[in-house]
């Protein structure tokens, strides 16, 4: 599970240091009724699987805070951050479910986000980022996908051969 976590933090590119202080922003804006900036940093921190973050955005698409109300992407976050399991988040979700008209659209948002960001699809996503391989020269190119053709390892990105081991 802790894997799990740090994979998805270094997916977002945040650090879990910065999680917290991003948190904090997020809800310092929210507390200050700045509800645009407040709904950004909660969108970001909800993208890489952040519960309360995604549990925040729900409301804030519920109450039309930062955003237009709508209750089928409301529905969609909450039902990401049911996926922890906490009773409260489930029966939350369960009751938005309820309250909404048409449930067919609602599921079928909430199916589009939970394939994009629900917990499964973030843990594939950082195993297929995490399972690539790289070649770093230590040049301000930078790194890129290998390719082994003659014998040497070419940098597809730029077209910059580099000799592999054993080759003269």
């Amino acid at each position: 599970m802790r894997f799990l976590w740090v994979t998805l933090l270094l997916l977002g590119g945040i650090a879990h240091a910065d999680l917290n202080e991003e948190l904090v922003i997020a809800d310092g804006y929210y507390q200050n009724q700045d509800y645009g900036k407040a709904f950004k940093r909660y969108k970001s921190l909800a993208k890489i699987g952040d519960s309360f973050s995604q549990y925040q955005l729900s409301l804030m698409y519920l109450n039309g805070q930062g955003t237009k109300v709508k209750e089928n992407e409301a529905y969609g976050w909450s039902l990401l951050a049911a996926q922890t399991g906490d009773e409260k988040m489930i029966s939350y979700s369960t009751d938005l479910l309820s309250t909404i008209d048409n449930k067919t659209k609602a599921e079928s948002v909430a199916n589009k986000l939970m394939n994009k960001y629900g917990r499964e699809a973030l843990a594939e996503r950082s195993l297929r980022l995490a399972s690539r391989k790289h070649i770093c020269t230590g040049s301000r190119l930078g790194c890129g996908p290998q390719t082994l053709v003659s014998g040497h390892d070419y940098r597809t990105d730029v077209g910059v051969a580099i000799p592999s081991e054993g080759s003269n």
